[in-house]
């Protein structure tokens, strides 16, 4: 899976917001809010790769436990799919 759409993520009145830029705009003209790890995340996804591999990086950034981390990540892809901004 991968995004849909190039992101670029910026930091707008101290929150990271992740825009698309360009063209881009007019197939999704629209922000999502995150926080560090949504970004993170949001970044691994700019390439194909997998719940899993983010996981593993995930744990390799920043310390924090498996279940937690997968929770995360799950959450997130779940929402970028709700939102039809993944291609599978």
């Amino acid at each position: 899976m991968k995004l849909k759409y190039k992101f670029i993520t910026k930091n707008v009145a101290g929150s990271l917001v992740a825009l698309t830029p360009g063209m881009e705009k007019e197939r999704f003209n629209g922000m999502i809010k995150l926080n560090e790890v949504g970004a993170f995340i949001l970044d691994k996804l700019s390439v194909e790769t997998t719940e899993e591999d983010i996981v593993t990086k995930l744990l390799e950034e920043y310390e924090v436990d498996r279940p937690t981390a997968e929770k995360s990540v799950s959450d997130f892809v779940s929402k970028l799919r709700e939102g039809g901004l993944l291609e599978e």
